[in-house]
């Protein structure tokens, strides 16, 4: 890292943060009137998580799409958009519209939305909301091997709050290389499931018998893991494992106050607009991946053929494309099913894309999509509903759209495989989708795997 290059961008940066405050104090007929203020500079070639990693912060964001070269990592909070009860997809999208739409062209609002919307949350996802999306006040672009770091204003509220933003700013540190995993000796000493395993293998028979009654198609049903440590955790750091370990995947951090972070490596989007072109799909069907070539066609192979697997996967392939279709002027879909491969498990894989309607919105797209039967079930109500019973757990944001909106763009994942860290605590979250002919020990195995990548991290493999 060039130290007087990173120190001279940032005096530049403190300047027009300076300059910025007086212009608007100055102009005396849009003193009260709000504005956003985005100052974006080049800075040196920065690894995010790394200078996330030495400017920790009560408030801090990580974002990498699952495909796209840009990484962000944010501090801070500029402005934020919350609601603590129910919420209505309509409100949050207009409010967050009504800011985002004063502001320039780049800019995002990062977040997520609870799973179960109509629920209020247990005290252990308090702090994240109904659902909460902030503008950092600092940010750390990278794309590809180019840097930027921003600054987040919004005035009048921040006219009396600049000498503490200056002194946020001066407080502000390099890191010396690329953020490294430290916690290699990390070490459970107590790990508790809800359900456990006779809770889950009640629950896999309550389903198989509403299967039988027809009164439910597929239900997903998710699990609890709840790791206790003897040190502090760095969630930085179980980002920096994840992020090695889990490639094409989303990779996320949202910690909106001190206390708890929601992380995660998704390999599921829920939904990619930019301006009337739209993306979603369907990602149902799991197996591990293969020792070697030829076993890892094998278990493709089992996978396509399997009727089960199929079955599962046509129901969310059905759902998505029947909520979609109404919105678009055109709409296509893969004619095939194809296998997304992952670094330790493989899924059977739909896209599907089209151009929106005039009028339509972010929140006519989260209202359509959420929740799919990947996460949900079939009836989706009688599934939601099923799932609030039976499962001992308050999936909080696990299996909620997570992700950003921007100008005139916004794409969210699905918020799986993933964990609510505390202080030396580690909540993991993993479920499998149940449907006539599912074995009970097969897809308590199944979830068993899907968090073996946060396992993986925690020794330090």
């Amino acid at each position: 890292m060039p130290k007087s290059v990173s120190v001279s961008v940032l005096g530049e940066l403190r300047r027009q943060i300076i300059d910025s405050a007086a212009t608007h104090r100055a102009d005396s007929r849009n003193a009260r009137a709000a504005q956003l203020v985005r100052i974006a500079l080049p800075y040196p070639e920065t690894d995010p998580l790394g200078w996330l990693a030495v400017n920790k912060s009560d408030v801090q964001i990580y974002w990498s799409g699952r495909h796209e070269s840009l990484e962000v990592a944010g501090i801070g909070c500029a402005d934020s958009v919350d609601k603590a009860a129910s919420l209505d997809y309509n409100v949050v999208l207009q409010r967050l519209r009504s800011a985002i739409d004063s502001g320039p062209g780049d800019l995002r609002y990062y977040g997520g939305i609870r799973f179960d919307r109509y629920h209020p949350g247990s005290p252990e996802w308090r702090t994240f909301s109904a659902y909460r999306f902030w503008l950092p006040r600092f940010e750390l672009h990278r794309d590809g091997g180019r840097s930027r770091i921003i600054c987040n204003l919004f005035f009048p509220e921040d006219q009396t709050r600049i000498d503490r933003i200056i002194g946020e700013l001066d407080q502000l540190s390099d890191p010396e290389v690329a953020v490294t995993p430290t916690n290699r000796d990390l070490r459970v000493l107590k790990r508790i499931d809800y359900p456990d395993r006779d809770g889950w293998d009640s629950t896999m028979s309550w389903a198989l018998d509403a299967f039988r009654s027809a009164e439910l198609e597929k239900i997903v049903l998710a699990r609890r893991s709840d790791l206790t440590f003897g040190k502090t955790l760095d969630p930085v750091d179980l980002m920096a494992r994840l992020r090695a370990l889990t490639h094409d995947c989303y990779h996320f951090l949202f910690q909106p106050e001190a206390g708890r972070i929601f992380i995660g490596s998704s390999p599921e989007r829920l939904v990619s607009r930019s301006g009337r072109y739209v993306a979603t799909e369907a990602v149902a069907g799991t197996r591990p991946r293969g020792d070697s070539p030829d076993s890892d066609a094998a278990l493709a192979s089992q996978m396509l053929k399997s009727e089960k697997d199929r079955r599962e996967h046509e129901f969310v392939r059905r759902s998505v494309a029947a909520a979609m279709a109404p919105l678009c002027t055109s709409f296509q879909q893969d004619q095939t099913i194809s296998v997304m491969r992952l670094a330790s498990r493989m899924h059977l894989f739909s896209s599907m894309w089209g151009t929106l309607n005039d009028g339509v919105t972010d929140a006519d797209l989260m209202r359509a999509l959420h929740p799919t039967p990947a996460v949900g079930g079939v009836p989706t109500k009688v599934a939601i509903e099923a799932i609030a019973y039976h499962e001992p757990f308050d999936r909080g944001w696990y299996a909620g759209p997570v992700g950003w909106i921007g100008t005139d763009s916004s794409e969210f994942a699905v918020g799986i495989r993933s964990a609510l860290v505390g202080r030396n605590t580690l909540s993991l979250y993993a479920g499998a989708g149940i449907v006539e002919g599912s074995v009970a020990s097969d897809e308590w195995d199944e979830v068993e795997q899907k968090i073996s990548d946060f396992l993986q991290a925690l020794a330090g493999s």
